[in-house]
């Protein structure tokens, strides 16, 4: 007879709300956000807030560090793979270890504090890596960058690499992954290529990037991910090192959407930073807060005075992000309430989810990626 003997007792897998104390978040941080995005928006910022006082470099204790990256990297799973519905708030109580456990295997070299300082910098990731969806887009590189003929498009299905632009909320600037040069952003977060020649390696310090400093890698199969740390395991295709400043977390309005403010308006709004009328005449106020001098506050309109009465009657505004130079409010809610009171004193209706109804999506700092992606692709005014 084969005699069985009792398998070893695991430790009880991390609960979501366990992974979510461990990243140093608390119930009320995801209390007034309205929706998924909105929640792992605030996920990032608690946690580069802890490991930026938990990494060892800062003298900080390497078990908590580890801790933290491991609850981070189980939270990062089940955002990757949520589904429609999910919310981390309303989830506590499910197990979040199975996410921890896909991102097991050899410990890898920490980065360095300065990879966190850089990518805490960051609202939304930076750069993108997809398949190419047609045979259409130019490659753009430039310079010693570009290893492909000129005028060259990128084959559909290959792998191509983009970067954020501020303007439009979108990824552009499509290169070939073989043309890409690997910002200092990135690399400062990879193991040294010196040391250390193990794919693997390589691959699981690019997945740590996903939803922070690079967008798409959820959608990539295994050999496409091996073939990116491949690329990126090599120093020669590595961008010379730079100071780089953090991209505005403020995504400016389109010039299709939006006109100059009449002269009176402005010069009551702060510049017109108070309000931006759009296309059809209303009145609709603007995030940018760069045009607010210290000694200028931000004046709200009022109905009849400032805008047309009723000149958002029929519309739907969905907001998205935080407004700083509103006031009002505290964390996530920062503004939302006298932005949501405005638009309601010009006849507007505020929703919290873009779908076919909406007319505007009111972008203000730190805005939801996905929120803004499917307002373009509806042809949403931003």
């Amino acid at each position: 007879l084969v005699h069985w003997s009792a398998a070893p007792s695991l430790p009880p897998m991390p609960t979501v709300n366990a992974s979510l104390a461990d990243v140093g978040v608390t119930p009320s941080m995801l209390a007034d956000c309205a929706d998924l995005d909105e929640e792992w928006a605030a996920i990032k910022r608690a946690y580069f807030k802890k490991v930026l006082k938990t990494h060892p470099d800062k003298g900080g204790d390497p078990a908590v560090f580890r801790k933290t990256q491991s609850a981070f990297e189980s939270l990062r799973s089940l955002y990757d793979g949520a589904s429609p519905g999910f919310y981390f708030a309303s989830c506590g109580d499910q197990t979040a270890g199975a996410a921890a456990a896909s991102v097991g295997g050899p410990a890898m070299d920490t980065p360095s504090w300065e990879f966190y300082a850089e990518a805490a910098a960051e609202a939304v990731p930076l750069y993108r890596v997809e398949r190419a969806k047609s045979g259409r887009s130019l490659c753009k590189a430039q310079g010693s960058a570009r290893h492909c003929g000129a005028e060259e498009c990128i084959a559909k299905d290959e792998l191509r690499v983009g970067w954020l632009d501020s303007e439009s909320g979108s990824y552009g600037g499509w290169v070939h992954l073989k043309c890409w040069r690997v910002p200092n952003r990135v690399w400062l977060g990879l193991p040294d290529p010196a040391r250390i020649s193990d794919i693997a390696a390589f691959t699981r310090a690019l997945l740590s990037m996903g939803g922070v400093l690079l967008s798409g890698l959820a959608a990539l199969k295994p050999d496409e991910m091996r073939q990116l740390a491949r690329f990126c395991s090599n120093s020669a295709n590595w961008a010379r090192r730079v100071q780089l400043k953090p991209l505005s977390h403020t995504l400016t309005s389109r010039p299709a959407c939006t006109s100059p403010p009449s002269a009176g308006t402005a010069g009551r709004s702060a510049g017109g930073a108070g309000a931006a009328a759009s296309a059809s005449g209303a009145v609709v106020p603007s995030s940018s807060s760069s045009s607010l001098s210290a000694s200028r506050k931000f004046v709200i309109p009022r109905p009849g005075k400032d805008g047309p009465a009723n000149s958002l009657a029929g519309k739907t505004v969905v907001l998205s992000g935080i407004f700083p130079e509103v006031g009002g409010g505290t964390g996530l809610s920062l503004g939302k309430d006298k932005v949501t009171a405005m638009i309601q004193a010009f006849g507007g209706r505020v929703t919290s989810a873009i779908s076919g109804k909406t007319d505007v999506l009111l972008v203000g700092k730190e805005p939801g990626y996905a929120k803004v992606s499917q307002a373009q692709g509806r042809g949403v005014c931003l």
